[in-house]
């Protein structure tokens, strides 16, 4: 082979390995959130939203950091024009000692408080926003402010501590930012927002607000839960009747980001 041969291989070899690298980088790159100055959904705007809410580790035992987020959601809420109801309550661990639950149609007993102290009292705070709509009917989402779930000893010192993030920030975040979404705009059906305390000690927010709200207009629940920290949003636990409630979720997380909410405005 001559060494002009061998110079026009190199050079195509060269070019190949190029393409290849800048073509490897375009598949893999990231593609960018939906920028805060955008008409929709904006992930940046939920990505400072979690930098507050989930700024340091806490457990659910951390009550002055639970009322941080709860009145930083209260402030952010109310500069959109919409009124906090605030629900505060307290409950002991005599008010639930023994968790009931099915699954797949087993019955569990959980004894997890039973093996704690018995003279813990635990301060909460729900809140709850209207976006009234011209009907009746209202559509609800919820997430919970606390964080990650409490040992078997209900000790403050020893808890399990997160920064909550994902259980339950990314539920707090979206909520926000669709609340900002529909802020001002006429809407057919009311929107709820709720906010819950005290999820991780038996979903004792929820269910003290069962017993004191009125939530008799509202035809759909969305809880935002959350399920791992990372893969797919997928609908769980939904009841029986729910069809097109699963289709609509389908279709919606199927659609860019920003084009969700234009499809709930027509509920």
């Amino acid at each position: 082979m001559t060494i002009k041969a061998s110079k026009i291989k190199i050079f195509y070899i060269l070019i190949a390995s190029a393409l290849g690298i800048l073509l490897g980088w375009l598949t893999l790159a990231t593609p960018a959130p939906v920028s805060a100055q955008a008409d929709g959904l904006s992930a940046y705007r939920m990505a400072g939203h979690t930098r507050v809410i989930a700024a340091e580790e806490r457990s659910v035992f951390h009550y002055e950091r639970r009322m941080y987020i709860r009145d930083y959601i209260i402030d952010f809420m109310e500069d959109l024009g919409l009124t906090a109801e605030i629900d505060n309550f307290t409950v002991t661990t005599e008010d639930f000692t023994r968790l009931v639950y099915e699954v797949d149609g087993i019955i569990l007993e959980d004894d997890f408080f039973y093996e704690g102290r018995r003279d813990v009292t635990m301060y909460g705070s729900n809140v709850l926003f209207r976006q009234q709509g011209r009907s009746g009917t209202a559509i609800m989402l919820m997430a919970h402010i606390d964080s990650r779930g409490v040992d078997a000893t209900l000790d403050p010192e020893t808890d399990a501590r997160s920064p909550g993030a994902s259980d339950s920030g990314y539920g707090l975040v979206v909520m926000l930012e669709i609340a900002e979404y529909f802020a001002g705009r006429e809407l057919e059906n009311s929107i709820y927002f709720f906010f819950t305390d005290l999820e991780e000690m038996g979903l004792l927010g929820a269910r003290h607000a069962v017993e004191t709200m009125d939530f008799q207009n509202v035809s759909m629940i969305l809880n935002l839960e959350a399920r791992g920290i990372r893969g797919p949003v997928y609908m769980f636990e939904t009841q029986a009747g729910d069809l097109e409630t699963a289709r609509f979720f389908r279709d919606t997380v199927s659609q860019p980001p920003y084009s969700a909410p234009c499809q709930m405005e027509q509920i």
